[in-house]
Formats: structure tokens, C-alpha cells, sequence
């Protein structure tokens, strides 16, 4: 797919709620679950932390989250929300979660402190950035169009006669392609399908 059609069809919503979804994981993972041994292997105090700007710390940890969300849209796709979570947990586990590994190895770092930071980036991923969710919204609203063609006809299923035991949405419709003896010969009947 040409990369400017992928990024004229991403769910620009879907991409802010992922970028914002990590501030509240990271909350709770850095917070009451793993704040203690995260700041004691980092050597981070609560005096360090108050020095910090943290408009400009958050600011620009959302613009990285952003990049993140919409890179991600682009490079799986659109899919069900079932092979968002696995993509998502791929994407997390096995790129980001080794490549910290590899610069935890490099820089003598301690496996607790690799695990607690790649933990957090294999959940946000997972359950943040699910492609599903991001990616390609259009074209379920492409397969719902009819065709401006004579040959096609849409028919609403009710008016049709369909049977009265079957359940049915209210705008449930039938495309079919008939000729104009078939029309005339069979009526709207023969463009029925079963769901």
C-alpha cells in the first residue's frame, strides 16, 4: 500500500486515545506496582523528580507516544482487534522490549531493571497501540457504499418479502447484479441472499 494512502486513512482519534492510553499505564506501572525497585535500580530520587519540568517532560513524551501510535497504524494495517492485541504484543515484546535488552547488556544494566521497563512497553503496546483499532477505518465504509452502476440494484429486505422468523437490522440490504429480464421475470425475490 503507497504510504500517503495509509496516512490519508488513519483514525486520528484512535491514534491520540493510544498515544494518551500510556500516561495512565505508566502511572500504575511506575507507580504503586514497581515505583520502589524502579527508582532504587535507576537511582532516581522524589527530590530529582521535583526538579524536572514537567510540562515540557509530558509534552514531549506525547509527541513520542504520537509518533509511535501512527507509525504503528502504518506499518501493520487494519485487522480485528483480535490481531491488534497480538501485533501490538509482537511489536512491543519482540522489538522493543530485545532492544532494550541488547542496551541494558551494553550499558551493565540489571535484568530487574530491563524486565520492569519492558514489561511497561510490551502492556502499553499491547493494550495502548492495537492496530486494530488504529489503522484503516475507511474501508469498512468503502464495502458499505453501493456502486453507482445500473447493473446493481440494492434492495431492502423487508419491503422483499423476507421471511418474518429471521432476525434483522432494520437497514439490512442485499446487492445483487440482474439483468432487466430478470427484473421483470422474478421480481425483487431473486436478488435476496441468506445472511
Amino acid at each position: 500500500m503507497d504510504a500517503s494512502v495509509a496516512f490519508a486513512n488513519l483514525n486520528w482519534l484512535a491514534i491520540i486515545v493510544a498515544a494518551l492510553s500510556a500516561f495512565p499505564l505508566g502511572a500504575l506501572w511506575y507507580g504503586p506496582l514497581f515505583q520502589k525497585p524502579w527508582m532504587a535500580l535507576t537511582g532516581i530520587t522524589k527530590d530529582s523528580t521535583r526538579q524536572v519540568n514537567m510540562a515540557k517532560l509530558y509534552g514531549s513524551a506525547f509527541v513520542l507516544n504520537l509518533i509511535i501510535a501512527v507509525s504503528l497504524a502504518m506499518f501493520i494495517g487494519g485487522g480485528n482487534w483480535q490481531m491488534g492485541l497480538f501485533a501490538g504484543f509482537m511489536s512491543g515484546f519482540t522489538f522493543v522490549a530485545m532492544a532494550f535488552g541488547v542496551t541494558c547488556l551494553f550499558e551493565s544494566r540489571p535484568f530487574r531493571l530491563w524486565a520492569i521497563n519492558a514489561g511497561y512497553q510490551t502492556v502499553v503496546f499491547r493494550n495502548g497501540r492495537d492496530p486494530g483499532r488504529l489503522a484503516l477505518r475507511k474501508r469498512r465504509s468503502r464495502l458499505l457504499r453501493t456502486p453507482p452502476s445500473d447493473e446493481r440494484h440494492t434492495v431492502n429486505r423487508r419491503a422483499a418479502g423476507a421471511p418474518r422468523g429471521r432476525s434483522m437490522r432494520p437497514f439490512s440490504r442485499t446487492i445483487c447484479s440482474r439483468s432487466a429480464t430478470q427484473k421483470r421475470a422474478r421480481g425483487a425475490r431473486a436478488c435476496l441472499s441468506r445472511d
